[in-house]
């Protein structure tokens, strides 16, 4: 089993820490430990050459399972930031990747309930995304 490296276990806590606590309460943990779970699924489903990663072709497969809107420069983003140098994923990479673009695009849907597209962002809330989701 993959071990989680300290910066991506911060990174999971930070998705769900909506209030910059530091720390998440029972019920926030529950829900961080759901999407881990699904998103294991969908890395198991995915990685069918048993080896502990998935291919950058697989990412966009992957989102989409998971809810995401995806496109290419999506895919491109994710594999540059979250990927090796050949676009490959491994599965604590993953996790993260999937769960920052849930926990941002579900920050950006509250913040645009008309679906116009667009949002406005003071530099604190800008600041709070870029920093610590």
């Amino acid at each position: 089993m993959p071990k989680f490296p300290l910066e991506v276990c911060r990174s999971l806590m930070a998705s769900m820490d909506i209030s910059v606590a530091g720390s998440l309460d029972l019920e926030q943990f529950y829900i961080l430990w759901k999407k881990v779970i699904a998103g294991t699924c969908i890395f198991s489903a995915l990685h069918k050459e048993k080896i502990d990663r998935i291919a950058g072709d697989q990412l966009a497969a992957a989102l989409q399972s998971a809810g995401l809107p995806v496109d290419d420069f999506l895919v491109r983003l994710a594999q540059v930031r979250y990927g090796d140098p050949d676009g490959f994923l491994s599965y604590p990479d993953f996790i993260c990747c999937l769960l920052k673009l849930q926990s941002l695009t579900e920050k950006f849907q509250a913040a645009d309930p008309t679906g116009s597209g667009e949002v406005t962002l003071n530099y604190r809330q800008w600041l709070l995304l870029a920093v610590f989701s």
